[in-house]
């Protein structure tokens, strides 16, 4: 038995959930096993620190983590693959759209995997919480996403191009919520330069969100009366509408640099985040499984 196992009480006095399956262990030996799953007692005990947290849980967290790297990678290549296919090869747009949205699907099942419930807040979980906030705004997000391609790759109504531009605003939301999210696991590994690194982060993504929200939407409402003039039009040479300009203005021109440069800038430093975060899962993890084989 370890120093810290020594310390803890031969009974679990208070209401505490099992680590693996959310059991409450209330009244068991702490050198006991859990009656539901078998876990060791002891390690439910030893604190909130993700070393001590689920394995599996933990390697959810890490698969969650490669797919939004994995999404981000193959997103590169097919944006620069669909420029080279549509400009020089001729291949219709309907082919590079419905690639957009298999990376959709890939980024969805990415936040989805990254909020996966801890077992141990399982049976206490309140009904609105932030893991479920951010996976109904990352579905949202999905859903806009959705209905501006198929507004691309069949012509249909301006508005609702316009109304998933709209809805697919909520990918902001989801995004300043995962870092939140992600800030609070740091704290458990506990990790406080990367905490820090992700706040700051998390606030750029906030004041972003107050500029290209309304921006957005303002360049949404503007292009309306262009987008149902050009879906109106023959298709051009790639096999969809032609694409109508945008609205001039070198206000517009300056406003969309800044913000497009603050846009790369958090996009790098994202990157960077993921890096670091699917290393500490890793190490994590494997710090929780030798914890598990030794209780």
């Amino acid at each position: 038995m370890t120093e810290t196992e020594s310390d803890l009480p031969s009974l679990v006095s208070a209401d505490t959930t099992c680590i693996t399956c959310g059991y409450n262990l209330r009244g068991l030996a702490s050198d006991g096993r859990c009656p539901e799953c078998g876990s060791g007692v002891a390690q439910s005990l030893r604190g909130d620190l993700l070393k001590f947290a689920d394995p599996g849980w933990l390697a959810r967290l890490r698969f969650g983590v490669s797919l939004k790297l994995w999404n981000i990678g193959l997103g590169i290549i097919a944006g620069i693959a669909a420029g080279v296919l549509v400009m020089i090869v001729g291949v219709p747009r309907a082919v590079i759209t419905l690639a957009g949205i298999a990376g959709g699907v890939l980024g969805l099942w990415a936040a989805i995997a990254i909020t996966t419930q801890e077992p141990r807040i399982s049976l206490q979980e309140d009904p609105v919480t932030l893991r479920k906030i951010i996976r109904a705004c990352a579905a949202l997000a999905f859903l806009g996403s959705l209905l501006q391609n198929v507004g691309q790759i069949t012509s249909i109504s301006s508005l609702v191009s316009f109304v998933g531009t709209v809805i697919a605003l909520c990918g902001y939301v989801a995004m300043f919520g995962e870092l939140v999210y992600l800030r609070r696991l740091a704290q458990r590994i506990p990790d406080l330069p990367l905490a820090l690194s992700t706040k700051r982060l998390m606030w750029l993504v906030g004041v972003g969100a107050l500029i290209g929200i309304p921006t957005t939407i303002w360049f949404a409402v503007a292009m309306m009366p262009a987008v149902s003039a050009a879906a109106a039009a023959p298709a051009g040479p790639a096999g969809g509408p032609p694409l109508p300009p945008a609205p001039p203005g070198a206000v517009m021109v300056v406003g969309m640099g800044v913000f497009g440069v603050a846009v790369l800038v958090a996009f790098l430093w994202y990157i960077r985040l993921l890096i670091k975060y699917k290393n500490a899962f890793q190490h994590a993890a494997m710090e929780a499984r030798a914890a598990t084989v030794t209780t």
